[in-house]
């Protein structure tokens, strides 16, 4: 059984979610190519323009009505190329990282009271950092003994005022004491 895509009329989607349709030609095509972890596939507009788009979306998009205007959608199982409509859910991004955290697809340590993956933490290298252990410590030493103002720091470290107060409340390297 197939379905008309919304917004894209001159397609069909199949119910299990694995292949197109176009109305016109009856030309029923796979799509196959990935994008990272999904499969996405490329239809034309109604102004006939190539949008690339990915499967997943466009089987919750024609199978799942959305009244919550929920933006992402989950894969139930896991497995990001199994787009049937029964695997797929509309879901906020809060839900979907809280999924992945509890099925063991993401695994993270916690930051702030927030679940981080490890790459955060790997791409916030020390090697990478802007400022030392040592300049945080002094930052927010001078600040708390009120030595120098918010603004005075940031003009000395180069900063913003706004990243600067995030960095002294410790938003912003959290690790260091």
């Amino acid at each position: 059984m197939y379905k008309v895509i919304p917004n894209f009329s001159n397609y069909e989607i199949s119910s299990n979610g694995d292949s197109i349709r176009n109305i016109k030609t009856k030309k029923v095509f796979t799509p196959s190519a990935k994008c990272g972890k999904y499969i996405n596939t490329t239809l034309r507009d109604s102004k006939n323009k190539p949008k690339t788009l990915y499967m997943h979306r466009l089987v919750a998009s024609t199978f799942h009505p959305n009244p919550k205007g929920k933006k992402e959608v989950n894969h139930i199982d896991g497995n990001q190329t199994n787009n049937h409509p029964d695997n797929l859910e509309w879901v906020t991004r809060l839900e979907n990282s809280t999924h992945a955290w509890e099925n063991g697809l993401k695994q993270g340590v916690i930051d702030n009271n927030k679940l981080r993956p490890r790459e955060h933490f790997q791409k916030m290298g020390r090697a990478k950092r802007k400022y030392s252990d040592n300049d945080i410590r002094f930052m927010r030493s001078s600040f708390n003994n009120k030595t120098l103002t918010q603004k005075e720091l940031s003009v000395m470290f180069n900063t913003n005022v706004s990243n600067m107060g995030r960095i002294l409340r410790g938003i912003r390297y959290s690790d260091v004491e």
